[in-house]
C-alpha cells in the first residue's frame, strides 16, 4: 500500500468511527437544525472532537434524492473532509456547492447517473462537463465517479489536472447500476463480480454466505443484507469502509485475511469488528494490525476462533486476549523462524539459516550452528524454544527483537554452552534477567535499551544486579539506557575479570562511577 493510500485509509476509518459515535449516542438537545433536518432525511454525518462536521453521506433513490439545490447548505459546514453524495438528481449543477469546502479531501459521486426516462435513457448526473469544477478543488486525494455519465478521456484529463488525487473509475456501469435496495439486485451485483453465494435450505431468499474480492462501494450494499452469516473479504478496500457491515447482526464468520499483508485496520475499522456480537470465527490473518487492535477484542465473548497469522502483534498480547477469551482458540505465528520451521518440514538449522540475519557454522564441528543473530525480528518465546535446540550455540544476539517476553528467556538459561549473548533494544525486565543467570560460562553480556516500564511497569533496574553479580567470567557488559542506579552498581565490584562496561543513559551518578573504578581499576567505563 502506498503512502498516499494509507493516508486515504486512515481519513476514511476516522471519519467514520466519529460518525458512528455519533450515530449510537445520539445527538442531543442542542443539535445544529440543519443537522437535524438531515438527519431526519436520513443524512449520516460525522463529527470531530471539536463537534465539527467532517463527513456527510448523502443518499437516496430517484424519487427521494438530494438535488443540485439541496446542496447549498454545504458552504456551511467548510470543515468537511469527506462527501458522498449517492443521488439521480445531483448534476454538474450542484458541484458548484461542492467547489468552496477547502479542507475536502474525499468526494464519491458514485451512482450519480442522472435520471432515466421511460425508454431508459439517462440525463442529468455528473458529466464530463463536471470535472471542470473538480479539478478546482486542489485539496482532493480521492474522488469516486463509479456510475456517472464521465468517459475514461475526462477522466484522464482530471487525473492530469490533479496527479495527487485517486479517482476510482474501474467498475463495470453495467453491474454497479443493479445495485440497489432491492435484495435481488444486490446478489445479482455481487455474483457478476465474482462472488459465491450460499441461501438459506429453508428459505432462498435469504443469503447466509458470501465470499467476495470488494470494494467500500460494495461493502456498502452487502451490509444491506441483514439474514448473512458467513463473509469472505478479498481485496484492497479501506477499512472505513467496514463501517457499512455494521448492521449485519447474524454474522458469526468473517474471513478478512490479506495474503499480501497491505491492508492497514486501525482501531476504528476495529471498532466496527467488535460490534459482531454473534461472531464466533475471525480470520484477520496478514491484517497490519497490532496489539492495541488486538485488544479490542476483548467484546467478542463468543469467539471461539481467531487467526492473526503474520499479524505484528506480540506474544504478550496474545496471552493477555487468551485471559480474556479463554474458549477461543487463537492462532498467531508471526515469527519468522516459526514460519521457516513449517517451509523446512521442522528442520531447525535449515529454518534458522532462512529466518537469521546472520549465522556463523564451525566448520571443524561438521558445520554446526555456533552462532546467530537477528536483527528487527518477531522472534517469540516459541522461537526460542526452538533455538534452544541447537545445542552447540556459542553466541547469540538479538537487536530489535522485541516480541518475546520474559518466560521465554527461561530457553536461553537452558543454552549452557553461551558466552555471548546481546538482547538490545527488547522488551524483557528484571524477571527475564534472572532467567539467565545460571549461564556461568557468559563472558559476553548485552542488555542495552531493555525499557518495558512504560508499557508494564517493569524495567531492567537494581532489581537484577545480583543475578549478573552472579555471571562471575563476565568481561564485558552492556546496561545503557536501563533503569539501574548507583546502588545496582555496587554489586559489579566482584566481577575481577570485567574490562569493558556501558552505563550510558543510567541513573549513575559520577560519586557511583568514581567508587566502581577504585573496585575495578582495570574496567573501561563508559559513562
Amino acid at each position: 500500500m502506498t503512502l498516499f493510500q494509507k493516508r486515504c485509509s486512515r481519513l476514511l476509518t476516522t471519519a467514520f468511527a466519529v460518525y458512528l459515535l455519533a450515530i449510537v449516542s445520539g445527538c442531543g438537545d442542542n443539535e445544529d437544525p440543519t443537522l437535524t433536518a438531515l438527519r431526519d432525511r436520513g443524512v449520516r454525518f460525522s463529527l470531530n472532537e471539536q463537534g465539527q462536521v467532517t463527513g456527510l453521506y448523502l443518499y437516496g433513490d430517484d424519487d427521494h434524492g438530494f438535488g443540485d439545490n439541496d446542496l447549498e447548505f454545504l458552504k456551511d459546514y467548510p470543515s468537511i473532509k469527506l462527501l458522498l453524495i449517492e443521488s439521480g438528481k445531483i448534476t454538474d449543477a450542484g458541484l458548484k456547492h461542492v467547489k468552496p469546502l477547502k479542507n475536502l479531501e474525499e468526494l464519491d459521486l458514485s451512482l450519480c447517473r442522472g435520471e432515466a426516462d421511460k425508454s431508459g435513457k439517462f440525463s442529468g448526473g455528473i458529466t464530463n462537463a463536471g470535472l471542470a469544477t473538480l479539478k478546482e478543488i486542489p485539496t482532493l486525494k480521492r474522488v469516486g465517479l463509479q456510475v456517472t455519465r464521465v468517459t475514461d478521456e475526462a477522466v484522464d484529463r482530471l487525473q492530469r489536472d490533479l496527479p495527487k488525487c485517486r479517482i476510482d473509475f474501474n467498475y463495470n456501469d453495467q453491474i454497479l447500476a443493479t445495485m440497489r435496495r432491492q435484495r435481488s439486485g444486490i446478489i445479482a451485483t455481487v455474483r457478476q463480480l465474482g462472488a459465491v453465494v450460499e441461501f438459506d435450505d429453508s428459505d432462498e431468499s435469504k443469503p447466509i454466505d458470501l465470499k467476495l474480492g470488494t470494494s467500500d462501494l460494495a461493502l456498502y450494499y452487502i451490509g444491506r443484507e441483514k439474514t448473512l452469516k458467513s463473509l469472505t473479504l478479498r481485496g484492497i478496500f479501506t477499512t472505513g469502509g467496514l463501517v457499512h457491515l455494521s448492521g449485519l447482526p447474524e454474522l458469526e464468520s468473517l474471513d478478512m485475511a490479506d495474503p499480501d499483508g497491505r491492508r492497514n485496520i486501525d482501531p476504528a475499522g476495529m471498532r466496527t469488528l467488535t460490534s459482531f456480537s454473534k461472531l464466533s470465527s475471525l480470520d484477520l490473518s496478514g491484517n497490519q494490525i497490532g496489539d492495541t487492535e488486538l485488544q479490542m477484542l476483548e467484546k467478542l465473548t463468543n469467539l471461539k476462533s481467531l487467526r492473526v497469522v503474520g499479524c505484528p502483534v506480540t506474544d504478550r498480547a496474545i496471552q493477555r486476549l487468551k485471559k480474556s477469551l479463554p474458549d477461543c482458540e487463537i492462532t498467531h505465528s508471526n515469527d519468522p523462524l516459526l514460519n521457516e520451521l513449517l517451509n523446512h518440514n521442522g528442520d531447525v538449522p535449515a529454518a534458522v539459516e532462512d529466518a537469521a540475519t546472520n549465522v556463523e557454522r564451525d566448520k571443524d564441528n561438521e558445520g554446526k550452528i555456533v552462532g546467530v543473530e537477528f536483527r528487527v525480528a518477531r522472534i517469540s518465546d516459541k522461537g526460542l524454544a526452538e533455538l534452544k535446540k541447537l545445542d552447540e550455540l556459542e553466541w547469540l544476539h538479538f537487536v530489535y527483537c522485541r516480541s518475546f517476553t520474559d518466560e521465554g528467556m527461561r530457553n536461553l538459561g537452558q543454552m549452557t554452552k553461551l558466552t555471548s549473548l546481546t538482547i538490545s533494544h527488547a522488551s524483557i525486565s528484571n524477571r527475564g534477567v534472572a532467567r539467565i543467570a545460571a549461564l556461568a560460562g557468559l563472558e559476553k553480556l548485552d542488555l542495552s535499551t531493555n525499557r518495558v516500564g512504560a508499557r508494564s511497569g517493569q524495567y531492567i533496574d537494581d532489581g537484577c544486579m545480583r543475578d549478573i553479580a552472579a555471571l562471575k567470567k563476565l568481561t564485558s557488559l552492556s546496561l545503557r539506557g536501563t533503569e539501574i542506579s548507583d546502588t545496582g552498581l555496587r554489586r559489579l565490584e566482584g566481577l575481577a575479570e570485567l574490562k569493558t562496561l556501558d552505563i550510558r543513559g543510567t541513573r549513575v551518578t559520577e560519586n557511583g562511577l568514581q567508587r566502581l573504578k577504585k573496585r575495578l581499576p582495570n574496567c573501561k567505563v563508559e559513562f
